[in-house]
């Protein structure tokens, strides 16, 4: 509580007097957002996290594929990564609570203007390569903004305050690579 504390006062800093910074929409969005997490870690007994879920339909899909070998891998050898190796994907948790992202991501895509122009290639090709990167390193630091940040500070783990100033940094460094591709 202390950490987040921190941070609020210094948001509320770089925000400046006299600006406002509790929007009205933000802060429903935040109360919902850690409504659901606090449920999730009730009903599925784990803290939210989404990259284990994308690990999984990819290891499935080679192995079904007859390209990978899951006993010969460290981490789908252990017993609960191979049970959910044979298992339907809709048992998992987290694949479960990914469907769920994917499906509101989508609806809210069909809800959005189509006064937007479509994307040049360049753009496409930024795109491809930024979200491999951020999925590739995601999976490397054990969980995305979901599973290393929020779940981390929510369950009291430091690896969440050390994940922060990181991610920051990165997304100063995207926010730059953004505007020189003027999206």
């Amino acid at each position: 509580l202390i950490g987040l504390a921190i941070f609020g006062f210094a948001a509320r800093l770089w925000v400046g007097k006299g600006r406002t910074w509790w929007d009205r929409k933000w802060l429903i969005g935040a109360l919902a957002l850690a409504v659901l997490a606090a449920l999730n870690l009730i009903i599925a007994g784990q803290p939210w996290g989404v990259v284990y879920g994308f690990g999984l339909w990819a290891a499935k899909i080679v192995n079904a594929a007859g390209l990978f070998d899951p006993a010969a891998n460290a981490f789908w050898s252990q017993a609960g990564n191979a049970q959910r190796l044979n298992e339907m994907v809709l048992m998992d948790i987290t694949s479960i609570t990914n469907i769920g992202i994917l499906g509101g991501a989508l609806w809210i895509s069909a809800r959005a203007s189509t006064d937007s122009k479509p994307l040049t290639a360049k753009q496409w090709l930024v795109g491809l390569i930024a979200g491999f990167l951020m999925g590739y390193s995601s999976r490397l630091a054990f969980g995305c903004n979901i599973g290393a940040m929020l779940s981390g500070i929510s369950t009291g783990s430091i690896h969440g305050w050390i994940w922060v100033p990181l991610a920051f940094a990165g997304t100063m460094i995207g926010v730059r690579v953004r505007r020189h591709y003027q999206f």
